[in-house]
C-alpha cells in the first residue's frame, strides 16, 4: 500500500546541466571589497580553492533495491 504524503510530491525537471570544473582558484589576495558586506570574517575565504571546495555532487534518489 502506498500513502501518499503532501511532503512526497515531485514535481517534473525541466532541465539538468553538468559542468566539469578543472583547476583552482587563489581568494588570497583579493581586495576586501570583493567579498559580501555581511560577512564578518573573510580570513577563511582567503585560500587556494580546489575542484572539490567548489563542485557539489548531485543529489540521486535511492533506488528500491538499495534499500
Amino acid at each position: 500500500m502506498i500513502i501518499e504524503k503532501g511532503y512526497q510530491r515531485y514535481g517534473s525537471c525541466t532541465s539538468a546541466t553538468t559542468v566539469k570544473v578543472k583547476g583552482v582558484v587563489s581568494t588570497e589576495f583579493l581586495p576586501e571589497d570583493a567579498f559580501d558586506p555581511e560577512l564578518e570574517e573573510t580570513w577563511h575565504y582567503r585560500r587556494v580553492w580546489d575542484t572539490e571546495d567548489v563542485v557539489v555532487p548531485p543529489h540521486v534518489r535511492a533506488s528500491a533495491s538499495a534499500l
